[in-house]
């Protein structure tokens, strides 16, 4: 798997639909990729006894070119995360699908909110190097949150 260092302030959270957690993502290498714990956790993967979901056991199911460690640089130190690319999202879910009998988001529904993230998270990043598209950007978020 690849590793690459991503700043904290790259990091964008996307509200998860219908639960209280976010889902955080980052551009890297022209991609948009979701930090995997966080989808174990919204997609309901079992928890191991630390409290926390196994992400090597879900990831493993996940094709090579759509997972990547991160070494995430923040004040507090440097952190090794995995992520996982939009395509690898959705085997996830699959895979969580097949496995659960508990209500998992209908595909449809998955689908619009992996194509909003995205374009949320690439207008996020496209923004940071233009001050004027950073205002309008800022402007957007504010007025969708009402």
């Amino acid at each position: 798997m690849r590793s690459v260092f991503i700043a904290a302030e790259h990091i964008r959270p996307i509200p998860w639909p219908g639960k209280r957690l976010c889902v955080r993502t980052v551009r890297s290498e022209g991609r948009v990729w979701f930090v995997a714990a966080d989808l174990c956790r919204a997609l309901e993967y079992a928890l191991s006894s630390n409290g926390k979901p196994n992400v090597t056991e879900a990831l493993a199911g996940v094709s090579a070119e759509h997972r990547l460690f991160a070494a995430l640089e923040t004040h507090r130190g440097t952190y090794r995360i995995a992520l996982t690319s939009a395509t690898g999202l959705i085997a996830l879910a699959a895979r969580q699908r097949a496995k659960s009998t508990a209500a998992v988001m209908p595909e449809t529904r998955l689908h619009m909110w992996i194509a909003r993230a995205v374009a949320e998270v690439a207008g996020f990043h496209d923004s940071q190097d233009d001050p004027a598209a950073a205002s309008a950007f800022a402007a957007r978020a504010r007025a969708a949150k009402g």
